[in-house]
């Protein structure tokens, strides 16, 4: 910083008071199975003093982070262009924000790494322990450079050598842990829009896993933040191109093992996952939930949660289905239980699904070829009640030579739509009737389902 950017920049009094909380060998318990030291806690104040920003507003809000999600932690009333914070509560060490209302834009940047007590005393720039403060929005500006590399260089996106180049080209100085968050949150945020504007592309796991030995996982500082790292580790471990549940759980479970703060982190993906709606990703959404004891985690969405891994849990695969049972078009009543063969495929289907039109055809190719050497049964139930297309598309394709069932014959054993969470058509499921009528695999590929019978 010039002599002459100092001068400018200290006219904007941003004073920050940071004090130790005492027994720095003790732990606090946190929710979600994590324990936080006191080390890393900090008591603050602070005041901003910047008439000609703030004299407009009545209010200012200091705004926290929970991996990427706000959290506000406090409000000042503006009065005489001065509003003044002073913490209740003791806070982690992170990127907090000064915003003006909630959810809105942040007016400054307040990076809090030391509890040593300590005083800052301008803008942009550290103070003597390297608590940090600046207009938001400038940090980045510094690194519009590598911002435009990133968005230039295609190569960069699926290359961790070409990426790692790029990255050490700015990294080199000053190389502060200041510089460093803000270095990859502005890198991140410029790959991932790349990635948005090209939706076929995905994030290759070599430069995922370069980024990740980046990062400093024990620090709270990436946790506590609002950074472009946390869509980034969302977007790499949601990409629809990875449903390999084998490789997924051990990758976030070695990703979690090294965060200072797993509940914080598992519940985040947990979102991600759900939000997805993803059946593949079921026995992630499981394993995140039993794991770490998310149901303390979830706050207002907890109850909504249980419901979802219900669900999850009774179409897991090794769950057992109950009896279904559902009528033909002459009346006759079905029954699962009465199914013969090694296997039984279910499948809940719509003849007014442009999916169902496609799909239905081809499981009946692979029926008439397939069924006797893999000895299996298709137990197929129209879940529309539209006797008319179901009728009709039954008649076009011969499909009377399976089960072949519709909601609109009469009541069935289940409510179908919600047992099996069906929410898109089609839905299928394999079946194990040898095992007592477990499932085995659910909503995969017509090629899995054939691959697993063989």
């Amino acid at each position: 910083m010039t002599k002459r950017t100092h001068i400018r920049t200290i006219t904007i009094l941003l004073a920050l008071v940071l004090g130790t909380v005492g027994m720095v060998c003790a732990q606090v318990d946190e929710p979600c199975g994590c324990m936080t030291s006191v080390r890393n806690l900090m008591h603050y104040n602070i005041q901003v003093i910047d008439k000609d920003i703030i004299s407009n507003h009545q209010v200012l809000y200091l705004e926290g982070y929970q991996c990427g999600t706000p959290v506000y932690l406090d409000s000042a009333v503006v009065k005489g262009g001065k509003a003044k914070f002073k913490s209740k509560h003791p806070v982690e060490k992170g990127v907090y924000r000064l915003v003006y209302e909630k959810g809105g834009a942040p007016v400054w940047d307040i990076m809090l790494r030391n509890s040593h007590n300590s005083l800052m005393t301008y803008g942009n720039g550290y103070n003597k322990v390297g608590n940090f403060a600046c207009k938001s929005g400038s940090y980045e500006a510094n690194y519009a450079n590598l911002s435009d590399e990133i968005r230039r260089n295609s190569n960069a996106i699926v290359s961790v050598d070409a990426f790692r180049q790029i990255i050490e080209k700015y990294s080199d100085a000053p190389g502060s842990s200041v510089e460093q968050y803000y270095l990859y949150d502005v890198a991140l945020s410029a790959y991932l829009s790349v990635l948005q504007q090209n939706p076929q592309l995905s994030i290759p796991k070599s430069i995922y896993d370069y980024v990740i030995s980046k990062l400093n996982l024990s620090d709270p500082l990436i946790w506590n933040s609002k950074s472009a790292i946390h869509p980034f580790i969302s977007k790499y471990l949601t990409d629809n191109q990875i449903y390999n549940t084998e490789y997924l759980i051990p990758a976030i479970d070695s990703l979690l093992a090294g965060c200072c703060r797993p509940g914080f982190l598992a519940t985040y993906l947990f979102n991600a996952y759900w939000a997805t709606g993803e059946p593949a990703y079921d026995p992630i959404l499981l394993h995140l939930y039993d794991k770490y004891n998310l149901p303390c985690c979830l706050g207002d969405r907890a109850r909504l949660a249980k419901r979802k891994i219900d669900v999850v849990r009774k179409l897991a695969p090794g769950a057992q289905i109950p009896e279904l049972t559902a009528y033909d078009i002459n009346g006759k009543q079905h029954s699962t239980n009465e199914i013969k063969t090694k296997y039984t495929i279910l499948w809940f289907w719509d003849p007014d699904c442009d999916h169902c039109q496609e799909q239905t055809p081809i499981l009946h190719d692979l029926y008439q070829q397939w069924a006797d050497e893999l000895d299996f049964e298709v137990f197929a139930v129209e879940v529309n009640d539209d006797y008319d297309r179901w009728t009709a598309f039954s008649e076009k394709h011969g499909l009377d030579d399976w089960i072949n069932l519709s909601t609109s014959m009469g009541e069935t054993s289940e409510d179908f739509i919600e047992y099996f969470d069906i929410v898109t058509t089609p839905v299928i499921l394999l079946i194990d009737n040898e095992k007592n009528h477990v499932i085995i695999a659910r909503q995969i590929t017509l090629d899995e389902i054939m691959r697993l019978m063989r």
